[in-house]
């Protein structure tokens, strides 16, 4: 498993939680940014892997629906 962190997000975190998505590992919840958000957030950044990760993400959000949901 992969994890960014971002220290200084260009996104209210209270709106990003309000709008969080919900992993389930076993018995773990993990709460995400919503790939909305996450589109957001690394589109700003500039690194080309972040760049790779918005088409991705893209393809996330036209294939219907935020990730994690089920």
């Amino acid at each position: 498993m992969e994890v960014d962190l971002v220290l200084d997000p260009v996104i209210d975190f209270k709106e990003m939680y309000g709008d969080r998505a919900e992993l389930q590992s076993e018995d773990l919840i993990i709460k995400v940014a919503s790939v909305r958000h996450l589109i957001e957030i690394k589109s700003g950044l500039g690194r080309q892997e972040d760049l790779a990760d918005v088409r991705a993400l893209k393809k996330v959000e036209q294939a219907g629906g935020r990730q994690g949901d089920d």
